[in-house]
């Protein structure tokens, strides 16, 4: 049962624990005769068998059978007239209910260990925005480098490299363009990272303008 989450599976346990609870000192004495087994309760039965086989918990057809057992034989009694066939659901009903109640220690652990596993573990959102973060970051520094490249070797741009501010005027480039990739990728750093970068081509307007000549 791959859908299922670990917190259904423990609300699953409290319910058979209310069960026994409820009913305590009739199980040891064979079950109560008006047990009262819901569709609904029928339900939760199954699927907790239905997990704890998937999961491989303690001999895994062993606590099949005994939830099978147990709800098989609650259906039947209320159709059974006969003493004889009475008694003999009974006591099935209550070895079955005993079996589960010692396997929903083990199935409280399990559940809670993967409850455990899914809290430590970042949401898939979480992880995305992560490496979208880190995968923007990563185009950036790449975009840089290649048109630090371009303009110093094969493309040779002239004008920029003989401008008395070369460098500020490349790291503003740099700056200007790495915020516009990141900002692009990455929607809440958007706002902050774009106005940035206005400020950027500001300065690098007054850069290429340059001062008054001596």
């Amino acid at each position: 049962m791959p859908n299922v989450k670990p917190r259904q599976v423990l609300e699953w346990c409290d319910k058979w624990e209310q069960y026994f609870e409820a009913h305590r000192g009739k199980i040891g004495g064979r079950l109560f005769s008006d047990f009262p087994l819901t569709p609904n309760f029928n339900k939760i039965s199954q699927d907790l068998r239905d997990w704890t086989l998937d999961q491989g918990i303690a001999d895994g057809d062993a606590s099949g059978d005994a939830f099978t057992a147990f709800t098989k034989s609650a259906r039947q009694f209320p159709r059974v007239s006969f003493a004889k066939e009475k008694k003999r659901l009974l006591d099935e009903m209550a070895r079955a209910a005993m079996a589960i109640k010692l396997l929903l220690p083990e199935i409280r652990e399990r559940a809670n260990h993967l409850l455990g596993q899914a809290k430590a573990m970042p949401a898939p959102d979480v992880r995305n925005a992560v490496r979208r973060k880190v995968a923007s970051i990563i185009v950036a520094i790449l975009v840089c480098f290649i048109f630090e490249v371009a303009v110093n070797s094969f493309l040779r741009w002239d004008w920029l490299l003989s401008h008395p501010n070369s460098y500020g005027l490349q790291v503003c480039i740099c700056l200007m363009a790495s915020f516009g990739i990141v900002g692009l990728w990455v929607r809440p750093w958007r706002k902050a990272l774009w106005g940035t970068g206005i400020f950027g081509v500001i300065f690098a307007a007054v850069g290429i303008l340059g001062g008054p000549t001596k």
